[in-house]
């Protein structure tokens, strides 16, 4: 299998008709999870790029709701870190796991890439101390996720595909990707509730209502964010 270079993916592996085309599925609450079982690899294709983009959107427009750059970096729970880690995170997840599996062939960022591999679990080798961390800006991170956008959809778009997907697929990786990130979209929402009684730094009725529309139950309990040390 040949890798794609992410040197390449500046761009989207196919220019969107409309600036509108990447979000064309925000107002959706989750779209379905794929059946993977399909022979046709276009119609998984087309499947998978839907369900990678409205996914992502919607992690994305959980963050929507902060007002302010200084609320990224606030720990809403002691024992975890700021909500800046968790916007570069779940993008992270992808580049690893898909280097992993051979399906790129190079990092995006390697210094973030590193800084937002793992999270912590209140362990004792945890690292929680703020002096180790040189937490980047927000608009960093957010240009970051655009670029793992594109990877990712190139990937979609251009990977040799064999169907139907299992375990032992390379592309199994992506399906991972996609379901930590709904998983972690429910994490969010309970950790950032807490900014609710912040007026400065977060839209409080947004926020109240963002985390109602985006609450659920992630589709397969075996992805979640343990996934994230292997």
């Amino acid at each position: 299998m040949s890798a794609i270079h992410t040197a390449d993916t500046l761009r989207p592996a196919h220019p969107p008709e409309n600036k509108n085309e990447m979000n064309a599925h925000q107002d959706t609450l989750f779209l379905r999870s794929p059946r993977l079982d399909t022979r046709d690899a276009g119609a998984m294709r087309a499947s998978l790029r839907d369900y990678f983009h409205a996914t992502f959107s919607r992690y994305e427009q959980l963050f929507e709701v902060l007002t302010c750059d200084e609320a990224y970096y606030r720990k809403p729970i002691a024992l975890r870190h700021p909500l800046i880690f968790y916007l570069g995170h779940t993008a992270t997840f992808f580049i690893n796991k898909m280097l992993l599996a051979g399906l790129i062939a190079e990092r995006i960022d390697p210094r973030l890439e590193s800084m937002f591999a793992v999270g912590v679990d209140e362990m004792s080798w945890d690292d929680l101390n703020e002096a180790h961390y040189d937490w980047p800006t927000v608009a960093e991170v957010r240009a970051y996720r655009n670029a793992v956008r594109q990877t990712v959809d190139r990937v979609i778009h251009e990977a040799p595909l064999d169907t139907p997907i299992g375990w032992d697929n390379p592309w199994w990786v992506v399906i991972m990707g996609i379901e930590h990130e709904r998983s972690s979209t429910s994490c969010f929402s309970r950790a950032s509730a807490s900014f609710s009684s912040s007026p400065r730094c977060c839209a409080s009725s947004l926020l109240a209502r963002s985390l109602a529309a985006c609450r659920m139950r992630a589709t397969s309990s075996s992805i979640s964010c343990a996934l994230c040390s292997l």
